[in-house]
């Protein structure tokens, strides 16, 4: 793509192809070991727990002995593409039994069955 060798100012070259040039001369840094090893345990206790965000996973790993706080967990999250996937089951647990107490079956709701608990739960429908 791009060539610094040519004859052409490595300016002009990323002028032709709309970009800034500090991008010509950018080189991206090596990941550390410590970081590896760190992105390594985000990992696992994403499998264990893909419910806990940033928060949750500093103070675990806080408690392990690993002094990270809750921006770099999320830095290092971002980098491996992790995203939180909803609450944590006893929320939902929570969630399913309030809204059976307090909420009766009238029209315009359904009963969306939830993963973890295996009990259903009304839930508005926008029509």
């Amino acid at each position: 793509m791009m060539d610094r060798n040519h004859e052409l100012p490595v300016a002009r070259q990323c002028q032709l192809l709309e970009l800034a040039r500090s991008t010509a001369y950018y080189q991206a840094q090596p990941i550390s070991t410590e970081d590896l090893a760190l992105m390594r345990r985000i990992d696992e206790l994403h499998l264990e727990m893909p419910y806990a965000g940033a928060r949750m996973l500093s103070r675990i790993l806080k408690r392990e002995g690993r002094p990270v706080g809750r921006r770099r967990v999320t830095i290092l999250m971002r980098r491996m593409d992790h995203h939180v996937a909803g609450f944590p089951p006893k929320f939902l647990k929570f969630i399913t039994v309030f809204s059976s107490l307090t909420m009766p079956r009238r029209p315009g709701m359904t009963e969306i069955v939830d993963v973890q608990t295996h009990q259903p739960g009304p839930y508005l429908m926008a029509g």
